[in-house]
């Protein structure tokens, strides 16, 4: 449990990249200023991966390249995105191939938004 933590990536990178198979709970975890020339600005989600995230926000993070995707949270082939989530706020993510740039999903990736 972050009680509130910050995470600021401060531009330079992303906050979090799950490894095939990993997983990552984040409870009352901001993460902010994440920055990617791949898709997930703040968070990237490998094949298998899943994140869990409670009372956390994603703010002001990008994915920049020209294919990229997700600039909150990309996730890919068989990933549990987030499951049972209460995510006050995602704002202010962009990316250049999603429309809000806060989430993208592709392969055979499912995730649950509950809660919100």
């Amino acid at each position: 449990e972050g009680s509130g933590a910050t995470i600021d990536a401060l531009q330079r990178s992303r906050g979090f990249d799950i490894a095939q198979g990993g997983q990552l709970h984040l409870d009352h975890v901001h993460l902010t200023n994440g920055s990617s020339g791949e898709s997930g600005g703040a968070i990237l989600v490998r094949g298998g991966g899943k994140v869990t995230m409670s009372h956390s926000t994603i703010y002001n993070s990008a994915a920049t390249g020209t294919d990229a995707r997700g600039g909150g949270i990309a996730a890919f082939e068989l990933s549990g995105l987030i499951e049972h989530a209460s995510i006050p706020s995602w704002d202010s993510n962009s990316a250049a191939l999603s429309p809000d740039g806060t989430l993208i999903a592709w392969g055979t990736s499912a995730f649950e938004l509950s809660g919100l």
